[in-house]
């Protein structure tokens, strides 16, 4: 009976093996007691860390000011807006500070991690963006932001933040102009008395802008400032520089072509008034076209001053204008001296065959005395005819030496007072357009 039993304990103890061996592994490993003695750990130094602690108080809060070191990681640069006058800035935030209410001791030198909503069981600055219209804080997948806490206190703050940012513009150089933007940083509730910001790495506390690219303008001139008076302000300002390359291919080059264009009447003959007087009228209303519906100008703001694309589109106006008045004065001219070049009888408007119709007749008297009547005789068929042999041979006749000379004196006269202004024109409009493109970019790309 004895050894039954022991046969029975045996086998018991055997089959307790096996399922230990076998099925424990299928289920996963345990805990390892070291892990769960960690966890229990931090737990306990976040509970007696935040036991009395006051996460309204700042730290210091009755000494000196609090120093907040500042740091900014540009990730995305985009959506520069001149009608809004603001620019899109995508970055994260560094803040540091020490927080003596947060020394703790930690075996594993390691610093303790809040994440999120966790936040807000310590104190952190209220900073805010002075020049901000639109700020977004994201939260996807989480809140993205964080907090590391070291053994001395020392707190560092990450947020990753969004935000539309004003920009004061002046558009008096448009498109040669350089746009001065900003970044700026304060607290909204606390004094320099209490909270005093500072750029914890200089210039270089500005990160990531050589990174960003923008199509119509180029980032310089980066500069830092801090101010401590009534409050502390950081700025972080920079240059932008517009881009002229797309300008003078869809602005400058198109008026710079009509107006040449309009140069081509002083070559046209000055009898095609036709000609000239189209040509004048067709670039005159492309400059007007170029000027109203100009699109480079379409998306900026509604300015009470004038730019400088529209004082160059203005004057590029006023030459093709002129052109075509020069083309008017042209045409004037010509027929005016061509009327005082031609036979006085044609400019009273009597042809010179009717005058032998209306010839005076003369009787002679007996005294020898001539009286002239005037009127028209009853005539024959032979008076007629021998008229009109008359008229015939008279036109066959070669033509007076005074007829010769009237012709050329007509035309010298008419050649001489108009060819000049075309031959002046030819070299007085490029001149002028040269000196005034010098002038213009001279002064506007300084």
């Amino acid at each position: 009976m004895a050894g039954t039993y022991n046969q029975i304990w045996t086998s018991v103890c055997v089959g307790l093996l096996l399922l230990v061996v076998f099925v424990c592994p299928l289920h996963g490993s345990p805990i390892s007691p070291g892990t769960s003695q960690t966890s229990i750990t931090y737990t306990n130094m976040i509970n007696s860390l935040l036991k009395g602690y006051d996460a309204r108080l700042r730290p210091h809060y009755a000494g000196e000011a609090l120093r907040v070191g500042v740091t900014v990681d540009v990730s995305s640069f985009d959506h520069f807006s001149d009608t809004n006058m603001e620019y899109n800035l995508t970055f994260y935030m560094h803040q540091h500070w020490t927080d003596y209410r947060l020394q703790h001791t930690s075996t594993l030198n390691r610093n303790l991690t809040l994440h999120g909503a966790n936040v807000d069981v310590i104190w952190v600055p209220d900073t805010y963006f002075v020049n901000a219209k639109r700020s977004l804080f994201h939260t996807v997948t989480t809140e993205n932001r964080v907090v590391y806490i070291n053994t001395t206190g020392g707190v560092m703050y990450i947020l990753r933040v969004s935000a539309a940012l004003a920009c004061n513009m002046n558009f008096d150089t448009y498109p040669m102009d350089v746009q001065k933007c900003e970044l700026q940083v304060g607290s909204h509730g606390y004094s320099a008395q209490d909270l005093v910001y500072y750029w914890r790495d200089g210039l270089s506390s500005v990160e990531g802008f050589s990174n960003s690219y923008l199509p119509y303008f180029s980032i310089q001139n980066r500069t830092i400032v801090e101010t401590s008076d009534e409050y502390s302000y950081l700025y972080f300002s920079f240059e932008l520089h517009r881009k002229v390359a797309y300008f003078m291919i869809h602005t400058f080059i198109p008026p710079i072509l009509i107006v040449i264009l309009s140069w081509v009447s002083f070559w046209v003959d000055h009898r095609s008034v036709a000609a000239r007087v189209t040509l004048g009228i067709t670039t005159v209303l492309s400059m007007t076209n170029i000027i109203m519906n100009d699109p480079t100008t379409s998306f900026l703001p509604k300015v009470s001053y004038s730019k400088a694309i529209d004082v160059y589109l203005i004057w590029c106006f006023m030459f093709v204008f002129a052109a075509f008045l020069e083309c008017a004065a042209v045409t004037y001219n010509c027929y005016y001296w061509e009327l005082r070049s031609k036979n006085p009888s044609e400019m009273d408007g009597k042809p010179s065959e009717l005058l032998g119709d209306q010839q005076e007749t003369e009787e002679v008297k007996t005294n020898g005395t001539i009286s002239r009547t005037n009127g028209a005789r009853p005539r024959s068929g032979k008076t007629i005819f021998r008229r009109s042999l008359e008229r015939l041979s008279q036109r066959r006749k070669p033509k007076k030496p005074t007829d010769a000379v009237r012709d050329t004196f007509s035309r010298k006269v008419l050649y001489g007072h108009t060819a000049p202004i075309d031959r002046y024109a030819r070299f007085i409009f490029p001149v002028a357009f040269l000196i005034l493109n010098i002038a213009y970019w001279n002064l506007y790309l300084r």
